[in-house]
């Protein structure tokens, strides 16, 4: 769970890093004007970044629940107001960070730097995109745009 020890000022602003449980590769996540606010806000004796309605550590089973309800009044809203994106029952608190990579791939991040944020492998990354690449339409937009350049650069005709 994520405490105050692990936000780290960068030269533009700050990051979580950490270490993954499970390989123990380090991970490290740009904070964001939003997460800023909730790290700037929360008491500096209260112990872990992200807590219970009770003020104690988030249980996984917990977050992983709030994640469900959360999917559930969004998609209740969709359902009455069409500008509203309904979110697929089938996906898992886990999906996040495929979405997390999908995202930063969206944003022009090299292989490298998702992996770096996400703490994985450039293998496991490498997979991971592959999987969900398909998922982003504009990505084949770009490789089209760059091999029409790539011809026009080497003279080739289309």
């Amino acid at each position: 769970m994520l405490k105050r020890e692990h936000v780290q000022r960068t030269p533009k602003g700050r990051r979580l890093f950490f270490r993954r449980t499970k390989t123990g590769k380090p991970a490290a996540i740009p904070v964001t004007p939003a997460l800023g606010k909730l790290i700037d806000e929360t008491p500096r004796e209260q112990e872990y970044l992200v807590v219970s309605l009770e003020g104690r550590k988030l249980q996984p089973e917990r977050a992983s629940g709030i994640v469900r309800e959360l999917r559930k009044r969004a998609n209740k809203r969709a359902g009455k107001d069409r500008s509203k994106v309904h979110v697929r029952d089938e996906l898992h608190f886990y999906d996040m960070r495929g979405t997390a990579a999908t995202e930063l791939l969206r944003a022009g991040c090299s292989l490298e730097e998702i992996a770096t944020t996400m703490g994985w492998g450039l293998r496991h990354a490498a997979n991971t995109i592959e999987n969900y690449v398909a998922l982003v339409p504009e990505k084949s937009d770009e490789v089209l745009l760059k091999l029409a350049r790539a011809r026009k650069e080497a003279g080739v005709k289309v």
